[in-house]
This record gives C-alpha cells, sequence and structure tokens, in this order.
C-alpha cells in the first residue's frame, strides 16, 4: 500500500506494482484516468 502525494509518488507506485495507492493532497483536485489491471481489475 503507497499513499502518494505528488505525481511523481504516484509514477513510482505504479513501477512497484503497488495493489493499493491512496492518493492525497494536491494531486486530488487534479483530473487523473486510471487503467487497472492484473489483480485489481
Amino acid at each position: 500500500m503507497s499513499v502518494v502525494r505528488t505525481e511523481k509518488e504516484l509514477a513510482e507506485s505504479l513501477k512497484q506494482n503497488d495493489d493499493t495507492i491512496i492518493v492525497e493532497g494536491d494531486i486530488c483536485e487534479k483530473v487523473i484516468r486510471i487503467k487497472a489491471t492484473g489483480r485489481i481489475a
């Protein structure tokens, strides 16, 4: 599980194939397109 607050942290979590990603802070207010694959999908 990862808690991310910036785009850079989000990218790192995605590269690490984290099962759970919690988005907090300023990045919450931005539009993000998410595609789920693997166990999550």
